[in-house]
């Protein structure tokens, strides 16, 4: 004899679909990411541009940069420049962030196998509602040119 099941399997699926979205759902505060490829290879004078949308609330917003490096780059860190302007209040910061990529004995962190990924936290950034944020990043190594980094990434979150 055989039993019927069809009333099961939808309500699994369901019941499924639920969990994971909900799962999904926590720590989804990101309200801006964007990448921005670098050029091959990455001139010290090449400047990367974000420009956020309008913030829909006045908060405070965590902001982190974000890597992506192949195995062809040769340094344990790089340094960045990070200039930041707030429009039309008028807020403006200068940051120099040293990423860590490798540790002293040339390993290197990150997750990712042919591309590694690295997050950077920079800093809390207090932005009123109808303001948008322009930031600029810029490599600030001895080398004129870089190579290995492929794609820097900015994200806020609140």
């Amino acid at each position: 004899m055989v039993k019927k099941v069809f009333g099961v399997i939808p309500l699994a699926v369901i019941v499924t679909i639920s969990i994971i979205m909900s799962l999904s759902s926590c720590g989804s505060d990101t309200i801006y990411i964007n990448y921005r490829h670098t050029p091959t290879p990455w001139e010290k004078n090449d400047t990367l541009l974000y420009i956020t949308k309008k913030m829909k609330v006045t908060g405070e917003y965590q902001e982190f940069v974000e890597l992506r490096t192949t195995e062809e780059y040769p340094f344990s860190s790089v340094t960045l420049i990070i200039d930041q302007q707030s429009k039309p209040s008028g807020f403006h910061a200068s940051d120099t962030l040293k990423c860590q990529i490798a540790d002293k004995h040339g390993v290197f962190g990150g997750s990712g196998f042919a591309y590694r990924q690295f997050e950077f936290p920079l800093r809390k950034v207090k932005i009123p509602m109808g303001d948008s944020l322009k930031v600029t990043i810029r490599h600030n190594m001895r080398h004129n040119m870089l190579e290995g980094i492929t794609d820097v990434g900015l994200r806020l979150t609140h």
